[in-house]
């Protein structure tokens, strides 16, 4: 267990200094739908996988990697996203952050 829990913290350290530079790349509401599909869609491999008996730890050790690569720089994208979500809807920022950070 620890050593999965490093797997999957390591590409978290890494990702975290390549979130400006993805997102700048790819645009912040585009860059939160691609890491939430990579995410969700590593989540459902292992679920599926590890039901049918099929996931070897190297195999769960590189679904974790996958999913850590892309967790922070998409948060990163939905904090960027939220002044102008707020903006939108006519909601103080201060009630936003606060909705986001509690969801």
């Amino acid at each position: 267990m620890g050593l999965a829990t490093a797997v999957a913290t390591i590409p978290v350290v890494i990702g975290g200094p390549l979130s400006g530079v993805l997102i700048d790349w790819a645009g912040a509401r585009r860059f939160s739908i691609i890491s939430d599909a990579i995410s969700g869609l590593t989540v459902l491999a292992i679920a599926l996988l590890s039901s049918l008996s099929h996931l070897p730890m190297w195999g769960l050790y590189l679904l974790l990697i996958a999913s850590g690569v892309f967790d922070t720089p998409g948060q990163t994208a939905r904090t960027v996203l939220l002044p102008s979500l707020a903006q939108k809807s006519s909601l103080p920022l201060e009630r936003a952050v606060g909705l986001s950070s509690g969801a």
